[in-house]
């Protein structure tokens, strides 16, 4: 008996070991250590149960929204998509009175905009990706086919549906972020995190990288918090990141 209370107890001491080894791998290399799939920077930002507000701007599947509504408690969520298949597959994923799901892109303007449809359809976007740098040597980013577009401003959206504070704004849309900040001033000033792709070189015409974007940051008055690595050249350079950003004023 005794015995087996010892070997329990060093199984137990071993998996407490193995667990702290795993967890500390996993943020040295920024790998989600949840079951949920929320990247780290994020998930140390939030708090299982906490009822938020969410706006994800370039849902696709809908997969990010999917896993913060796991852990998290979802009052309200705009999920906002151009693709037509994908906005469908959103439709039938998010329903309301909880979610809203729309069809249109996000910008920095009001109107229509044209919408290029890339072979690999997450690299589509209202900016033409570039097709002549090694980066994207190895990716199919011919133009499928191209549209017009709604576009509307952040803002608009807001005030459309009456959204009070946010506590996650989530933008992906290959390249556009900072025109998409450019048209959500007065969101801004009531978004405590925003999770953003960011690239550290151009990868579309007149796209934004990291640089600009954290400029803009710091002057909206958020902190960079942390990132997750998304997309490495073939050369192993890091490209593109998720970045995690704080308003300073609404820090736990």
């Amino acid at each position: 008996m005794k015995f087996s209370v010892r070997m329990a107890i060093d199984q137990f001491m071993l998996d407490k070991y193995r667990q702290k080894l795993k967890l500390y791998l996993c943020k040295r290399w920024n790998v989600p250590y949840n079951r949920y799939g929320i990247p780290n920077p994020l998930f140390d930002n939030l708090r299982e149960g906490q009822p938020i507000t969410l706006i994800d701007i370039g849902a696709h599947n809908g997969s990010f929204s999917a896993s913060l509504s796991q852990y998290c408690s979802i009052k309200r969520g705009i999920l906002i998509e151009p693709l037509e298949d994908k906005y469908k597959l959103l439709l039938d994923r998010f329903r309301p009175p909880v979610y809203e799901v729309l069809n249109c892109v996000v910008s920095d303007r009001m109107g229509h905009v044209e919408f290029e449809i890339n072979e690999l359809s997450e690299t589509s976007s209202i900016l033409s990706i570039k097709k002549d740098i090694p980066e994207h040597a190895n990716l199919a980013i011919s133009v499928k086919d191209r549209m017009q577009c709604e576009s509307k401003t952040l803002d608009s959206i807001v005030k459309e549906y009456e959204l009070g504070s946010i506590d996650v704004l989530k933008i992906d849309v290959q390249g556009a972020e900072l025109l998409v900040l450019h048209g959500a001033s007065g969101t801004l000033a009531k978004t405590r995190m925003i999770w953003l792709e960011v690239s550290f070189k151009p990868l579309y015409d007149n796209s934004a990288t990291f640089f600009d974007i954290y400029s803009f940051m710091a002057r909206a008055k958020f902190m960079f918090i942390g990132m997750a690595p998304v997309f490495y050249s073939p050369s192993g350079e890091l490209i593109q990141c998720d970045a995690l950003f704080i308003h300073d004023d609404k820090i736990a």
